[in-house]
């Protein structure tokens, strides 16, 4: 009689676990349809990947010693005032960063910023002292963030967010 009681005991004890998880289950996703546990998709960010080359087509970064990826100086224009200080939450403050792709191009990742919502950003990349482009983004906001659209690298219009700029 002991061992039918504590077989009995044991099948509502895996019975009352099953509901239990079952129960945990459905309350976790409910939670993530109302978006109230941090299961939204992560922002998306624009951005714009630069590729610097020489007059022959060489990666300018790895051809020269005239420019360095240390020297590079990243401005967004806030407020009509240039600042380097725009990307809070960049663990390296160069404010680009920066890779060698499936071409074997260096490209530089940059990120267009704007102020409440704007739809034009305008940046300044700095090379060197005194050697500068002038970068600006046409921007489209969405649920999810903010979408590249357009961009123009010293005035000339592209629509592609892979941009090659011979120095």
């Amino acid at each position: 009689m002991n061992l039918q009681k504590v077989l009995i005991f044991e099948k509502i004890n895996y019975t009352m676990k099953s509901i239990l998880s079952i129960l945990l289950a459905v309350l976790g996703l409910m939670a993530c349809n109302n978006r109230r546990c941090g299961c939204e998709p992560a922002p998306q960010t624009a951005e714009v990947y630069l590729h610097y080359t020489d007059n022959l087509g060489h990666d300018l970064f790895d051809s020269s010693t005239t420019y360095t990826l240390k020297d590079i100086k990243i401005y967004a224009k806030q407020h009509g005032v240039y600042t380097s200080d725009y990307l809070k939450n960049m663990d390296d403050k160069t404010q680009f960063l920066s890779f060698i792709d499936t071409n074997h191009q260096r490209l530089l990742r940059v990120f267009p910023y704007t102020d409440n919502n704007e739809t034009i950003s305008e940046m300044l990349v700095e090379l060197r002292p005194g050697v500068s482009d002038t970068l600006k983004c046409l921007l489209e906001f969405n649920s999810a963030g903010s979408v590249f659209k357009k961009a123009w690298i010293n005035g000339v219009e592209t629509n592609n967010n892979i941009i090659t700029i011979k120095k």
